[in-house]
């Protein structure tokens, strides 16, 4: 049972950073890309891209210039100098 939660812990935690990835790639390509194409492009609900937004955000990897409607995302670091 332990193994089993391990394994799955493991599996989650790849998953969200291929999605992080996806994201970061996505918003590299198209700064002004919308919470909607994100979607689109990870699979994943908006809830989950929100999420995904904030703790790149929170963790200084990613940050918003402008307003909602009109700004564009700026890729602060890269994402390979923080899977230490």
């Amino acid at each position: 049972e332990k193994t089993r939660e391990k394994t799955r812990e493991k599996t989650r935690e790849k998953t969200r950073e291929k999605t992080r990835e996806k994201i970061l790639s996505a918003i590299l390509e198209n700064p002004k890309i919308t919470v909607i194409e994100l979607t689109d492009i990870t699979g994943i609900s908006i809830k989950g891209i929100e999420w995904q937004i904030a703790k790149l955000k929170k963790e200084g990897i990613l940050r918003r210039i402008g307003p909602k409607k009109g700004g564009y995302w700026e890729v602060v670091q890269d994402n390979k100098e923080n899977n230490d």
